[in-house]
């Protein structure tokens, strides 16, 4: 069983890793606002036109100004999975 340390140190990471990648996603959203055509975004909404929207917003550009937010996620979950494993060890001994 968990003991209150553990999960101090689990709650530690996510209060510091939360600010982080809230910064990230908004700093790409506000790329994302300067780059999108919105007009032509919601005219291919309202046409229903998949292909028209993702052009509109060029998807290549979504992803590439999401990878500093993935990079925050993945090494957050490597983070997580090595605390997990430290407490798994200590509740074995």
């Amino acid at each position: 069983m968990r003991q209150p340390h553990e999960y101090l140190a689990i709650h530690k990471k996510a209060a510091s890793v939360e600010p982080r990648l809230f910064r990230s996603v908004v700093r790409a959203m506000q790329k994302w606002r300067d780059e999108v055509l919105i007009n032509s975004l919601a005219m291919a909404i309202e046409a229903k036109d998949v292909k028209r929207a993702e052009r509109a917003l060029e998807l290549a550009f979504v992803v590439d100004s999401l990878l500093p937010a993935s990079k925050i996620v993945e090494d957050t979950v490597l983070a997580g999975g090595r605390t997990g494993a430290i407490a798994l060890k200590v509740s074995i001994r």
